[in-house]
């Protein structure tokens, strides 16, 4: 059989809340540039205590969030 079940449990990740803080330098950083380059964003990752990969995905959405309005 190809398809075998899984224990979803052990892969679901955790939805992480961030601080006010973060949020507020995030949003600076957005006000701007609404593009981060590669170095940037570990920069401000790093900053932040937070994965490179966290920041990428808030400006995805923050960029997103833009252009609806």
């Amino acid at each position: 059989m190809p398809y075998k079940s899984t224990d979803a449990s052990k892969s679901k990740r955790v939805r992480r809340a961030y601080t006010p803080y973060q949020l507020l330098e995030v949003e600076k950083q957005f006000d701007t540039n609404t593009y981060l380059s590669r170095p940037r964003r570990i920069q401000v990752a790093e900053e932040l205590d937070l994965v490179e990969r966290q920041i990428k995905a808030l400006f995805q959405n923050r960029r997103m969030k833009y252009k609806k309005t």
